[in-house]
């Protein structure tokens, strides 16, 4: 598939089959996520890969947390400026996880729901307090009957949101 069908064709999974994703296809993801531009190439990235019983105790414990009224508490919460060490935005890496789960048949969504009680995750996940914990990315064997999965987004008109500047002195020197 070239480049432009692939990320036009993707869209949100949040519906999953009962099928595991097996660890060597996790890792084949990352191998090629891992070539996503980086600025300075910092590759400022940590992955932590959960699933099973881990993620099973995640879950409970954010649903324990949200269910007795803990209000969510995140690493980096909602609309804060990355700074310092974490200034570099995670963007580029997190989708090309999403581009090349999605050309494996697999389906994604980046969601912050499943980091919205970081002390929850940072637990069972035994991730070090020196990392900060900014995107979760669910992913599996997209399920044709949950029916969010049939929703595609739409994009803006590239005229409501881009500006081209000093393109006529080109063509007028010419």
């Amino acid at each position: 598939m070239q480049f432009s069908q692939l990320i036009k064709a993707r869209k949100s999974i949040r519906g999953y089959l009962q099928k595991p994703v097996p660890r060597e296809v996790i890792e084949e993801i990352i191998e090629v996520a891992k070539w996503a531009p980086s600025s300075m190439n910092t590759q400022p990235w940590h992955v932590h890969v959960v699933t099973g019983s881990v993620l099973d105790r995640i879950r409970q414990g954010n649903s324990d947390n949200m269910l007795a009224g803990v209000p969510p508490k995140r690493d980096f919460p909602m609309k804060e400026a990355y700074e310092g060490v974490h200034r570099f935005d995670l963007g580029a890496f997190s989708h090309a996880i999403v581009l090349a789960a999605w050309e494996r048949g697999l389906g994604c969504v980046i969601n912050g729901q499943g980091i919205m009680q970081s002390k929850v995750v940072r637990e069972h996940a035994q991730i070090p307090d020196d990392q900060n914990i900014m995107i979760c990315i669910a992913m599996g064997y997209p399920d044709a009957s949950f029916v969010a999965n049939d929703v595609k987004s739409v994009r803006e008109d590239n005229a409501t949101f881009v500006r081209y500047l000093g393109f006529d002195e080109t063509e007028n020197a010419k």
